[in-house]
């Protein structure tokens, strides 16, 4: 059964950066997750796509918190070369 996508998982939302801009993030299949949290610097797992409604939460706070240090323009010329699923 295919999941839903309400915005309660953490690989696809929109986050809030430092200028108080917005990334939008769509990486719903792995080699997508690995590419946008080796641009972040943050250790990705596969397997914390299909993690429940906790660990999507807590993963959404430290993605928060990674993309809250610099502006939508920094993250962007980040992200330029990575096929990532960020805009």
């Amino acid at each position: 059964m295919a999941r839903r996508r309400t915005g309660g998982s953490a690989c696809y939302g929109i986050y809030r950066t430092a200028d108080g801009r917005y990334l939008s993030v769509a990486a719903l299949e792995p080699k997508f997750w690995l590419a946008f949290n080796a641009v972040i610097g943050r250790r990705g797992d596969p397997a914390e796509l299909v993690e429940g409604p906790e660990v999507q939460a807590r993963i959404r706070g430290e993605l928060q918190a990674i993309l809250g240090q610099h502006t939508r323009d920094e993250w962007e010329r980040r992200f330029a070369a990575a096929d990532a699923c960020v805009e």
